[in-house]
């Protein structure tokens, strides 16, 4: 574009993610679709606001989750338990979840 000078991008800067590939036939071995699978993966890694209190005459949020300390390691992920119509499974067994680059914003 004319005038413009100096334009910069971050395209080229990376952070860590975690992809999971939900094997459908597997999933559905163990009584389990792959919609199932990453709204259990997702419950669990994330935190879930359950109510409201007051608090010196403030609101404030109550969230349920679990400490990120408690998974901070692709094994740990790898070996969280999903529950279907059947017994638990680790998420290892249903879906392949490793670490990769993805975009920072």
């Amino acid at each position: 574009i004319s005038g413009m000078a100096n334009i910069a991008n971050n395209l080229s800067e990376k952070k860590p993610e975690v992809s999971i590939k939900v094997d459908s036939y597997k999933a559905a071995q163990n009584g389990l679709t792959p919609m199932m699978v990453m709204g259990i993966v997702r419950g669990t890694l994330n935190y879930d606001k359950v109510t409201t209190i007051q608090s010196d005459g403030k609101e404030v949020d109550v969230l349920l989750g679990m400490k990120s300390v408690d998974l901070n390691d692709i094994e740990k992920i790898k070996n969280l338990q999903v529950r279907g119509m059947g017994n638990a499974v680790a998420l290892k067994d249903i879906a392949t979840v490793s670490k990769q680059e993805g975009p920072v914003s």
